[in-house]
C-alpha cells in the first residue's frame, strides 16, 4: 500500500510539473513587455541640428532621386501631399511602392 501511494504521489507531482511547463509554453509573449523603458534608452525621439539635417539632406539626395524614378506615382503624390518641395526633405521607403518624407 505504501508503493502505491508514493506511486501516485509522484504521478500527481508529475502532473503539476507538465501542467505548469505548458502553460509557460503557450503564455503570450506580448504580455512580457515591460512598461519601463530599457535602460540607456532615450525618451524621446532625438531632434536634428540644422546642420546635422543638412548633412543628412545631402545623403539623401541619392536615395531620393532613386525613389522618383522608381515609384514616380507614389512620389508625386508625396510631394502634393507636403506641399514643398521634396528636394528639401528626406525622403525613406517604408515598404514596396510607400514613401516617408521628413521635412523641414
Amino acid at each position: 500500500m505504501r508503493g502505491f501511494l508514493g506511486l501516485m504521489k509522484g504521478l500527481l507531482i508529475l502532473g503539476v510539473a507538465l501542467i505548469a511547463v505548458a502553460a509557460w509554453a503557450t503564455r503570450n509573449p506580448a504580455a512580457r513587455v515591460s512598461a519601463a523603458p530599457a535602460a540607456g534608452a532615450p525618451s524621446a525621439p532625438v531632434r536634428l541640428t540644422p546642420e546635422q539635417f543638412a548633412a543628412e539632406l545631402r545623403e539623401n539626395a541619392p536615395l531620393r532621386e532613386h525613389l522618383a524614378k522608381q515609384y514616380p506615382d507614389t512620389y508625386s503624390s508625396l510631394a502634393q501631399q507636403s506641399k514643398v518641395d521634396l528636394g528639401k526633405c528626406i525622403v525613406t521607403k517604408v515598404v514596396d511602392g510607400v514613401l516617408k518624407a521628413v521635412c523641414r
